[in-house]
């Protein structure tokens, strides 16, 4: 976990400070075995697994764009991508976050460079209000190596009241997939839930892994408009388990004013009510704190300093958490203590997904 700076530096300020520090989720989870890539989109298409598989951004793709977990991509579905030099493994495990703006007709989401009409690819692409090339509008569709079917088509949209890929939403996207000839297999996940199955025998990719888009020799290129973030390949097929855990990340972008993000220091008051606000991609309902939390623990305002004591949070006026969807933003509202006045303390916001974010605080 990310370390907030020592509160001892701050013993000078005339004012009362606030130290802000959040949990970085990248760090919080630990990812399975077998890693081959990893573009977290932080900074630029470096590959963070250490396996040395560096993207290059491509058509004004842009990266450290506001995202689920840091920076994240940004493509403009009209030719930006990221291209790298990975030959995917004949069997392994795709996954990514995605975040589209607004699909039209073809959007492609990642793929290997298609060859031989068709017959030599792995696509992921989805289909916007408009649809495409002989599949109807709001679908997920998987092609595994075909030039004339494509193996999986999950619909985004299976009822009137359901929207599994959302706009201006983060969605968790992934593919197993399995060339063996023998048993072949590819699923495809949605949110960590098994949306669509294949066991059609084809040949492995032979080329290179795109994402943010599709592109084929054969004339049909298809981009991403919208934002992609941690985007990880494995070496193996991955159980239903581990990707459900990949997927139960809450995308907890930081937090909002008046709290400010590192650097930054806070200057609050002993006693007040403070308004924690933050988003989390979208509505995620009211049941989005672990058990036990929120929680205010005494902190030493020296390094040296032993203190123990933890209890729950008071909200003011029974407020507690509300979510205003107009603003996509999630408000938390701390009544702080009079008696707290010279001492030091950390607030601690634990979220299902197991990552904690904290602030800490110094009250005169």
């Amino acid at each position: 976990m990310q370390q907030c700076p020592s509160l001892r530096s701050l013993i000078g300020f005339s004012v009362l400070t606030l130290v802000l520090c959040t949990a970085v989720a990248r760090n919080a989870i630990a990812l399975p075995g077998g890693l081959l890539a990893r573009w977290s989109g932080d900074i630029d298409a470096h590959d963070n697994s250490g396996q040395g598989h560096n993207g290059t951004l491509e058509g004004g793709a842009q990266a450290g764009m506001p995202g689920l977990i840091g920076g994240a991509f940004q493509f403009n579905g009209t030719g930006a991508f990221v291209s790298t030099l990975l030959t995917l493994p004949t069997q392994g495990t795709i996954v990514l976050w995605v975040n589209p703006t607004a699909p039209d007709s073809i959007d492609g989401i990642f793929g290997t460079i298609g060859r031989s009409n068709g017959d030599n690819r792995l696509w992921l692409t989805v289909r916007g209000p408009d649809g495409g090339i002989g599949v109807a509008p709001f679908n997920l569709v998987l092609n595994t190596g075909s030039c004339c079917a494509n193996e999986i088509i999950a619909s985004t949209r299976p009822n009137t009241l359901t929207d599994l890929l959302p706009t201006e939403t983060w969605t968790h996207l992934a593919v197993t997939f399995n060339y063996d000839p023998i048993a072949p297999a590819f699923v495809l996940y949605i949110n960590g839930a098994v949306v669509g199955v294949s066991t059609e025998t084809r040949p492995p990719p032979t080329q290179t892994f795109d994402f943010g888009g599709v592109r084929s020799v054969f004339g049909q290129n298809f981009y991403w408009y919208g934002l992609m973030d941690e985007v990880l390949v494995f070496d193996h097929v991955l159980s239903p388990e581990e990707i459900e855990t990949l997927a139960l990340i809450l995308p907890f972008t930081g937090f909002f004013p008046p709290i400010s993000n590192l650097p930054a220091v806070n200057v609050v008051q002993a006693g007040q009510a403070l308004s924690v606000k933050f988003s989390l991609g979208g509505n995620r309902g009211v049941d989005i704190f672990a058990s036990g939390y929120p929680q205010s623990k005494a902190a030493p305002c020296d390094a040296e300093d032993i203190v123990n004591d933890v209890q729950l949070t008071d909200t003011a006026g029974g407020s507690g958490l509300k979510y205003d969807p107009a603003t996509d933003t999630y408000t938390y509202v701390w009544k702080t203590e009079k008696t707290w006045r010279k001492s030091c303390r950390t607030l601690l916001l634990q979220l299902t997904d197991g990552v904690i974010h904290t602030a800490d605080f110094r009250f005169k």
